[in-house]
């Protein structure tokens, strides 16, 4: 029973220490920068903006690179929602 365990806590451990590897994947799925820019929305009184820029995210754990940005949302003229900055 204790080899079992001991066992278990081994492939544990290394799933953990291997998951956190980071490695770049190459193929169609990391083409952010056909995101980048602003994208509007509007239809009758209501206008939606969300704006995307490349950045990155420094952490104890690494570097993470993606899309971050903000968005507006005004319905009737009135400003309801407005993270922009």
């Amino acid at each position: 029973m204790h080899k079992i365990n001991l066992t278990l806590c081994l492939i544990l451990m290394t799933t953990c220490i291997l998951a956190q590897n980071s490695k770049k994947i190459k193929g169609a799925g990391n083409n952010i920068n056909a995101y980048i820019g602003t994208w509007v929305y509007q239809s009758n009184d209501t206008i939606f903006k969300i704006v995307f820029q490349k950045g990155k995210k420094i952490s104890p754990y690494g570097e993470t690179h993606g899309l971050y940005g903000g968005y507006y949302l005004s319905v009737k003229g009135e400003v309801l929602e407005n993270y922009m900055g």
